[in-house]
C-alpha cells in the first residue's frame, strides 16, 4: 500500500503540467485571427492595423519584436496553421504554405506583411 502512495504526488504533478501544455496549445486558436486577403495568414488579436496599402499591411502588435522576430505563441499558430519558415534575413522572415509565400518584417512591437506573388 505504501508503495502506492509514493507515485500519488509524481502522477499528479505530470497531470497538472500536461493539462496546462494542452491548454495553452488549444487556447493558440483564440488569441489569433486570419486575413483573407493574405490567403488566411494568422494575425494577433492585439494587433492593431496602422496602415495598408496595395502592397504592405502594417500591424502594431506586442506579439513581435526587432529582436526575436514572431514570439513563442506566434511561431507556434504559424507551424499549428502549416506556415513554413523558408527564409530568415535580419529581421525578415518568409513563411510559405503551398503556393502563397508572406513576407513578415519585425520591429519592436511592429510588424508589416507582404503577400510575395
Amino acid at each position: 500500500m505504501k508503495k502506492n502512495k509514493q507515485w500519488v504526488f509524481p502522477l499528479s504533478f505530470l497531470g497538472i503540467i500536461l493539462t496546462a501544455i494542452l491548454a495553452f496549445y488549444l487556447s493558440l486558436d483564440f488569441r489569433f485571427t486570419t486575413e483573407k486577403k493574405l490567403n488566411n495568414f494568422p494575425i494577433p488579436k492585439n494587433a492593431d492595423l496602422v496602415s495598408e496599402n496595395k502592397w504592405f499591411s502594417n500591424y502594431d502588435t506586442n506579439s513581435v519584436s526587432a529582436e526575436e522576430g514572431p514570439g513563442y505563441s506566434y511561431s507556434l499558430k504559424l507551424k499549428k496553421d502549416g506556415w513554413e519558415t523558408k527564409k530568415i534575413e535580419g529581421q525578415g522572415y518568409v513563411y510559405k504554405r503551398g503556393n502563397t509565400r508572406i513576407e513578415m518584417d519585425t520591429a519592436d512591437s511592429h510588424m508589416s506583411l507582404k503577400l510575395i506573388k
